[in-house]
């Protein structure tokens, strides 16, 4: 939803505005941080170029434009990202919430939440995301909203780029964040967020959001195809083509019809060829409202969804506010439906969910509300008050099911009322009946209700409105899946002990500390030896046991470091994974002699965040 972490009393004091100065900008008091290890100031960055965004968690744009300035500043380490949010204390979420929307997006910038922003005197911030340059101090020098803004600053940044002399004189360090989400959950799937049914109702395709991929499973939960990996734009095979952020899924003549939204495109694989293709939109966003679409040649902006509805299919812009229906065959199509176009705060309202029912389609904003659309593309709030804010929303057993972020609870509604189904909200040691956390998406599978638990990590099944139990849908453990490390961890960095190598073959043991987890063998489990200088593999063996042995006669002028990659089962949960990669950096000393075998402990750091 648009509103954002509740501030308290016991948020430390951020910083006070400059006491002689009221024209520099200032993080406002009161501001609390994510993915920083302390309490910034805008002067600490005073040899550096700060790029402050303005965002919300909820804006499908503020993600989409800083994911490309995250692509365009990766040669530019003396720019510092800064991320900063409008709390609110009326509409409160969690910093769970938030640390999931961290994982999802993958951000490694400090993000604040501030109560307001009174300390910006030198920009009045009235739409996100709002973008201001800071260039060695608290003026800026750059400042816009939205698309324009983003221009502006990159033109800026360009100018800056060409100029060798003036970037010399900027600090060129980055802030690393500090969060390191290795969540207790099965590698396979982390986030998930929109499902799609197969045409056999035999099986499932899941949004992987935080792996940035896409599974498809059977009923036993084995997964048969995994698509991308990474943010990307690239047609291809099964194995190289990417996506950008995808959202909603559509299963349907024997392909997956694929919102990809940071692309800018509606995506095409062919089950039976496993290939990738672009049917619709050229890459370019767009805000400027459209009668059609022309296939490959036109833009579109920011699909969010797709359905089928009747024999036609139909996609939703999170830019233009439109529903297309669209050809499949070509991506030609033309508007259906014009949804309303308003703010919320700071925040422009979109489509984040889109479903189809019996007689009408069905649209769910970001402001929590409701839209049905009938055959001629009129559209209509579903109540005349508004009650409840919803994320997700599905036709199922004659009525509606939504789900509820701020009470946690799914709703149905049939003659026009809706009523709570109590079952989600049962005592959480129930396992089968553990509260759901932000359902993102819904879809009917054989007759039950397939709801995607997205921060709990799970699909959940329901098989009737009264019933008092929803089953979790496991996935197993597959070749293709096992070996991904966890969705936000950049690794672990651990300095070791220097070792000494002479002419003679030396023994490097690596006594890994497992602190009672097992090793699973299906997993990714792999120790390489590379040299700092070329980043070059001189060794690599598979990990079987709690000891890693490299036998070395010479670095070759080098130091060395070891990855290593562990795919691990939590000691008293069965079923329950952690994947762990960690960089062991080792010194080495060139002496005449040294001992035949050298031990280094390394214990990973298991525990959840």
């Amino acid at each position: 939803m648009a509103a954002l972490v509740a501030l308290t009393a016991s948020i430390c004091a951020q910083e006070a505005p400059p006491a002689n100065n009221e024209s520099q900008d200032f993080f406002p008091e009161g501001t609390f941080w994510m993915n920083a290890d302390y309490q910034l100031r805008l002067e600490n960055f005073h040899n550096k170029i700060v790029l402050l965004v303005v965002s919300d968690e909820s804006c499908v744009e503020c993600g989409y434009y800083l994911d490309a300035l995250h692509r365009n500043l990766q040669q530019m380490p003396s720019v510092q990202i800064i991320e900063l949010m409008v709390g609110s204390t009326t509409s409160p979420i969690s910093r769970n919430h938030l640390l999931h929307y961290i994982q999802r997006q993958g951000w490694t910038h400090p993000i604040g939440i501030a109560p307001d922003l009174l300390g910006f005197v030198n920009a009045k911030v009235t739409e996100v995301p709002f973008f201001a340059l800071y260039e060695k101090g608290s003026k800026p020098s750059v400042t816009g909203l939205r698309e324009e803004g983003f221009k502006n600053v990159m033109q800026r940044l360009e100018e800056m780029r060409t100029d060798p002399e003036l970037m010399r004189s900027y600090a060129t360090y980055q802030l690393q964040p500090p969060l390191n989400n290795d969540w207790w959950a099965n590698p396979v799937v982390e986030d998930p967020t929109y499902i799609a049914i197969s045409e056999s109702n035999e099986g499932i395709f899941v949004n992987d959001a935080a792996h940035k991929r896409i599974l498809a499973f059977d009923d036993d939960g084995m997964c048969t195809v995994a698509i991308g990996g990474s943010n990307d734009f690239r047609e291809g095979n099964l194995y190289n083509a990417r996506l950008n952020h995808p959202s909603g899924m559509l299963n349907a003549n024997g392909n997956l019809y694929i919102a990809d939204t940071y692309n800018n495109r509606i995506r095409k694989f062919d089950l039976a060829s496993q290939s990738m293709s672009t049917i619709a939109g050229n890459g370019g966003i767009t805000y400027t409202r459209s009668k059609s679409l022309e296939g490959t040649f036109g833009a579109i902006g920011l699909p969010m969804d797709i359905v089928q509805w009747g024999t036609s299919l139909y996609v939703v812009s999170g830019a233009t506010n439109q529903v297309f229906e669209f050809d499949p065959s070509d991506g030609t199509g033309a508007v259906f439906s014009n949804l309303p176009e308003k703010m919320k705060g700071h925040v422009r309202v979109h489509p984040v969910n889109l479903a189809a029912g019996t007689k009408f389609l069905f649209v769910v904003m970001s402001d929590g509300e409701i839209l049905q659309i009938d055959r001629k593309g009129n559209t209509q709030r579903l109540s005349k008050k508004e009650t409840k804010l919803f994320s997700s929303v599905c036709e199922w057993k004659g009525g509606l099911v939504a789900y509820a972020p701020l009470d946690k609870k799914l709703y149905f509604r049939e003659k026009e009322k809706w009523h709570a189904m109590d079952n989600t909200n049962a005592n959480e040691a129930n396992k089968g009946l553990l509260p759901l956390s932000y359902v993102s998406d819904m879809n009917v599978y054989n007759g039950d209700l397939l709801i995607s638990d997205t921060e709990n990590h799970l699909l959940r099944e329901m098989g009737s409105v009264d019933d008092k139990m929803l089953k979790n849908f496991w996935f197993k453990l597959s070749p293709e899946l096992i070996g991904y490390e966890s969705a936000t961890a950049a690794g672990e960095t651990v300095l070791m002990d220097h070792i000494k190598i002479s002419a003679a073959k030396t023994t490097v043991k690596v006594k890994l500390d497992l602190q009672g987890y097992q090793i699973v063998n299906e997993g990714q489990n792999e120790a390489s030896l590379v040299e700092v200088g070329t980043a070059g593999v001189m060794k690599s063996e598979t990990i079987t046991s709690d000891e890693i042995m490299f036998t070395i006669s010479d670095f070759g002028g080098y130091d060395v470091y070891m990855e290593v990659y562990l795919t691990l089962q939590h000691p008293e949960n069965p079923g329950v994974f952690v994947v762990k990669r960690a960089y062991l950096d080792i010194a080495a000393d060139k002496v005449e002699e040294a001992p035949s075998v050298q031990e280094i402990t390394y214990r990973p750091n298991l525990l959840p965040h």
